[in-house]
């Protein structure tokens, strides 16, 4: 049905959407197959029952001439099978699935990649099955499940996949979700960019335009910055206005400043200074206002203000000081590598089973999953105790923690030394296989 512009640009305005705002193919697609009376329909459901902002629906309008009949039945099955309404309005397209597309996705999906895939990519729901199963079935071994699961959301042919995973192994360049949000000839612009320019090429990189990455590296070449991933989270403009920001604070350039906007970066130093807390790369992973609440919680609980609270936001530091209360230990910046949750399972573990002496920093944010294997074996063997003095082993795997007791013992040296494990438990992965392959070779050499 063609419709007037004024028609159309009159009724999307009664329920506050502008027109003008939309591009040019979608206000086509608007007048050509729009219906006034099932867009009115939809408008009324979206935005009345609903409460879909309306910015929501200029980023999808599509919702609202095709398949509008579905729109209230997808929307109830989607609620059914505990899909949050919030995911739903950030993904309005699937709403226009056709019959019988969204549940035969959910179970397949469901048991396949499990349901906590639809957290991460709910438009997968819309996508039809026999792609989904093509796709697989094509290039399953060449990508992973995740990046498999957004080839599916694009609107790419079978064709053009295979030729964007053909430059991807030629250049040997690991492939991600982000690389086909483009077409085969801007893949290749950007790779080359790239490669010219010597960026490590990742998936922040294909987020610009092979033209807006030439804007980047060029305000990048004249502020001096780094070319790293996060600098392509910003646009050349915003990238030149947080170089002269850092710099009139002092701020080290590093590639945690870009996840912010230089007037971000302008309150967020102004609370830092008045609140006295050093402004670092971690600090910037907090707006101003979680900043305060931050510092509020720190001095309610007597927590030092270091760089790894601010890991944490303040309802979770909140959720730690609580949990060391309750099992009486000092809350200390290493304790925040894990949620209350975690450790709280951690702690009650060693509590219960070994006493309050094993309850150190580096014990506890030990998964307990871990503990459970490692603990019994340690104290069975009598060397528990060096667990307090060196907890390092801890961060070994318990299959490597076996392999290097074997070693040890074939040298004839303990355990442990002097109250402490050997030294052999703290070699870094690389040196202990030096170590092995030199105790293989004295071990031949003396046959």
């Amino acid at each position: 049905m063609i419709q007037d512009v004024k028609s159309v640009s009159q009724l999307l305005g009664n329920y506050g959407i502008d027109y003008n705002g939309l591009d040019i193919d979608q206000r086509e697609n608007l007048e050509l197959q729009g219906d006034p009376d099932k867009m009115t329909k939809a408008l009324e459901f979206l935005v009345n029952i609903l409460g879909v902002p309306t910015k929501k629906i200029e980023k999808c309008p599509s919702v609202l001439y095709l398949n509008t009949g579905s729109l209230k039945r997808n929307y109830e099955e989607l609620i059914s099978k505990g899909i949050n309404r919030e995911k739903i309005v950030g993904c309005l397209h699937i709403l226009s699935s056709e019959p019988g597309v969204i549940s035969n996705t959910y179970d397949y999906i469901s048991e396949r990649y499990g349901v906590e895939t639809f957290n991460k990519n709910v438009s997968i729901l819309g996508v039809p099955l026999s792609r989904i199963k093509e796709i697989e079935e094509k290039f399953g071994k060449r990508i992973s499940k995740q990046a498999l699961l957004s080839v599916c959301i694009t609107t790419l042919r079978i064709p053009e996949i295979n030729t964007i995973l053909n430059i991807c192994e030629e250049k040997n360049i690991p492939v991600t979700s982000s690389f086909f949000q483009k077409g085969v000839g801007e893949i290749n612009e950007i790779i080359n960019i790239c490669l010219e320019n010597n960026i490590e090429i990742t998936g922040s990189v294909f987020r610009k335009s092979s033209l807006e990455l030439k804007k980047v590296i060029q305000v990048c070449r004249e502020k001096g910055i780094e070319l790293t991933g996060s600098v392509f989270l910003k646009d050349a403009e915003e990238v030149g206005k947080i170089a002269d920001t850092c710099r009139k604070h002092g701020i080290p350039i590093t590639g945690s400043v870009f996840r912010r906007d230089a007037s971000e970066i302008d309150k967020i130093v102004e609370v830092c200074n008045e609140l006295g807390i050093p402004v670092s790369g971690t600090v910037l992973l907090r707006d101003a206002e979680e900043i305060r609440k931050i510092h509020k919680v720190c001095n309610e609980y007597g927590i030092p203000i270091s760089a790894n609270v601010f890991k944490k936001s303040a309802s979770e530091i909140e959720d730690i000081a609580l949990v060391c209360k309750k099992y009486d230990i000092v809350v200390t910046a290493t304790l925040f590598k894990k949620s209350a949750s975690s450790l709280e399972k951690s702690l009650s573990y060693v509590r219960d089973n070994y006493g309050k002496s094993y309850m150190i920093p580096l014990v506890v944010v030990t998964d307990r999953t871990h503990l459970e294997r490692v603990f019994p074996h340690l104290d069975e063997k009598g060397t528990l105790t060096s667990v307090i003095a060196s907890p390092a082993i801890l961060t070994l795997k318990f299959d490597e923690i076996l392999e290097r007791e074997s070693l040890i013992s074939s040298i004839g040296e303990d355990d442990v030394v002097n109250g402490r494990f050997n030294p052999i438990y703290g070699l870094s992965r690389k040196k202990y296989d030096e170590k092995k392959k030199s105790v293989k070779k004295k071990g031949a050499e003396s046959k």
